[in-house]
């Protein structure tokens, strides 16, 4: 059996999906009960035993209490907690979100007397180290090697947020891709895209639980092109459940004669979340709370999500003028993530578009079937191209734009530096399957990556754009700069992303500093900055003081942790990871210890004997350590 070494993941904000190739074929890892679809979900139990759970497991304790359980991490990775989202986010989950001090957003919950504080980043890559076990009892060996995707929109911070966390769950993260072009890969494989080279114009409608992606792209034969992209970090299965809890409030809050506590409205949004995936074919369901409950119908809900609905399908029409096209340009609605599955998202779509939805791949694992398939053709050898065909070339550079004035005897354009040409790729061979029955080869595809938001420099507190959104990755542009002060010996060059004209409303990505400058009369000091990003989306920065020659070289600039921090974190997770086996053992041999206790106390006949196993019973269950549990079975005389 053959089977790559490079597995994919679909990280989302409330379920997970990971999958692998096996003999040519894209296969989903299912985890202990046979489920492909992992929750997002991590809890942290008072009693420490274990030391924190991940999936169904830290979901269900939604339940009954929602203390420790921590969810939609993927909505704070790579976040200043300055950021408008992060104050959304504090007023309805039962966590709490703090400063770090740096401005960075930290999850706060309680595990017993302990205070347990983890970065985003941290409660992902617990999920990731979750997803990477799943795959590699799958596979039947251990992987390591990981393409994790992310919604489109993803800024650069964002980006690298989820790489370091793959990193700290002790991944090697080839690449990280957007959603929809995973979509695109599944898509690729399960319809005929390749018999003739005529333009297909499709819009990927990706509706998850907690984002929404509205991507068109150009398809021409194996040839994908992305156009445009826009997008909603608020809008999704999650955002749905929660306004439901919203209306159902009231209802309960009469009924109970009191004000919902924040646990007992967690506990709602849980059984609102249920009812929803009920009403998916049922007319009405009842929310039973209890001491209280309340029946939904499918009608109610209906009304209550239409206008969230219609936000998204204002959002796709607003990309489609965007570029300057009309809803009859689109061939192609591809459905992806799981809310996409509700009945009135497929009616409004439909009614909106006049269009048959692709309804041919599996909403809830098109994006890890994608980012499967990717891996495995990097795996064989690519290098973020899935077919043998000429790495496009680089885009060329615009001409230098002064941002000061700049003197007439300013030097004449400066070249770029000279760069390696890019590898040339093997080709792709077909491999048959050495399954017993053949299995569908996957159809290579050429997708082009591109810049996921504008890239520039802070010029008089403006942003003056160098590597436009949108742009084909790789690519590499430069500008011509001169001193806005007189004599001064240090310049500032401010490197900010974002789609504003004032900086003020970006995101700074890095300040570079060039010292050692010669004091000259303002618009007399040159300086040229390269900035280049790779086919991978990672960004490099080259500043150069033309009069002196000094130069610096940033070329990573988007590094949201430091070193040190993601090896301490991966140390703690890696302490944590034995405390939680030790602690999985000692829970085994006490159930196994318990059950020989009660065969022993249904046979004995002696009170007293009888009396300490029942004893020995009672303080097995709250053990922690193995020797605790010696102790016990020596008590015993077991």
């Amino acid at each position: 059996m053959s089977v790559a070494n490079i597995f994919g993941v679909d990280l989302g904000t409330t379920n997970s999906v990971v999958g692998v190739v096996k003999n040519g074929k894209v296969e989903l890892a299912v985890d202990n009960a046979g489920k492909r679809q992992v929750a997002s979900y991590v809890a942290y139990p008072p009693s420490g035993k274990p030391v924190f759970v991940v999936g169904k497991p830290a979901r269900d304790r939604m339940k009954s209490n929602s203390d420790g359980v921590i969810y939609e991490c993927k909505r704070l990775i790579g976040m200043n907690y300055s950021d408008p989202i992060v104050e959304k986010m504090k007023k309805y989950v039962p966590f709490q979100i703090l400063d770090d001090g740096n401005n960075k957003p930290q999850i706060c919950v309680k595990q017993g007397d302990q205070e347990i504080k983890k970065y985003p980043e941290e409660i992902s890559a617990s999920i990731l180290q979750e997803m990477q076990r799943i795959v590699a009892k799958f596979a039947g060996f251990d992987m390591r090697k990981a393409v994790i995707t992310v919604p489109a929109y993803f800024n650069q911070y964002q980006r690298q947020a989820t790489k370091d966390a793959g990193k700290i769950a002790g991944l090697d993260v080839i690449a990280v891709i957007s959603e929809p072009v995973a979509a695109a890969y599944a898509y690729a494989d399960q319809n005929d895209i390749s018999s003739d080279n005529k333009e297909k114009i499709i819009m990927i409608y990706d509706l998850g639980g907690g984002t929404f992606d509205v991507t068109i792209m150009s398809v021409t034969g194996t040839k994908y092109k992305e156009l445009g992209l826009d997008g909603d970090l608020f809008l999704g299965g999650s955002d749905f459940d929660t306004l439901l809890m919203d209306a159902m409030i009231t209802d309960f809050e009469e009924q109970l004669g009191s004000r919902l506590t924040a646990n007992q409205r967690s506990k709602l949004r849980f059984k609102c979340e249920e009812a929803k995936i009920s009403l998916k074919v049922l007319p009405e369901t009842e929310i039973d709370f209890g001491e209280a409950d309340c029946m939904l119908s499918r009608s109610r809900m209906d009304y209550l999500l239409r206008p969230m609905i219609q936000r998204s399908i204002a959002i796709c029409d607003r990309l489609i003028q965007s570029l300057f096209m009309t809803a009859e340009d689109i061939d192609d609605i591809i459905l992806v993530g799981g809310s996409s599955r509700l009945n009135l998202v497929h009616s409004m779509l439909e009614e909106h578009y006049h269009k048959e939805l692709k309804e041919s791949i599996n909403p809830d694992e098109c994006v890890a079937y994608g980012a499967t398939k990717y891996g495995y053709f990097l795996s064989r050898g690519g290098e973020n191209n899935l077919e043998d065909v000429a790495t496009p070339a680089v885009s060329p550079p615009i001409p230098p734009t002064p941002i000061a004035d700049v003197p007439p005897d300013m030097p004449p354009t400066c070249p770029l530096p000279d760069m390696p040409p890019p590898p040339v790729l093997p080709p792709i061979v077909s491999v048959k399957s050495a399954s017993p029955s053949p299995q569908p080869l996957m159809r290579p595809i050429e997708v082009d990556i591109t810049c996921p938001s504008d890239i520039g420099i802070n010029v008089n507190k403006k942003m003056h754009v160098v590597i436009p959104h949108g742009q084909v990755l790789p690519y590499k542009n430069y500008v011509v700069c001169t001193n806005m002060e007189s004599f001064v010996t240090q310049v500032d060059v401010d490197i900010y992303q974002g789609k504003h004209r004032h900086v003020s409303r970006n995101r700074k990505l890095k300040t570079i500093k060039i010292n050692d400058i010669e004091p000259r009369p303002v618009g007399k000091n040159i300086f040229i900055i390269y900035l280049m990003m790779d086919e991978t989306g990672t960004l490099s920065a080259r500043v150069v003081d033309y009069d002196t020659g000094n130069e610096v070289e940033c070329p990573n600039i988007q590094t949201n942790l430091s070193d040190d921090a993601i090896s301490r974190m991966q140390k703690q997770l890696e302490e944590e990871q034995r405390a939680q086996m030790e602690s999985e053992l000692v829970m085994k041999q006490m159930n196994d210890f318990q059950r020989e206790l009660i065969t022993l106390m249904e046979k004995e006949t002696d009170p007293d004997k009888k009396q300490m196993y029942s004893e020995a019973y009672s303080d097995a269950s709250a053990v922690v350590t193995m020797e605790d549990l010696q102790n016990i079975k020596a008590r015993c005389g077991i």
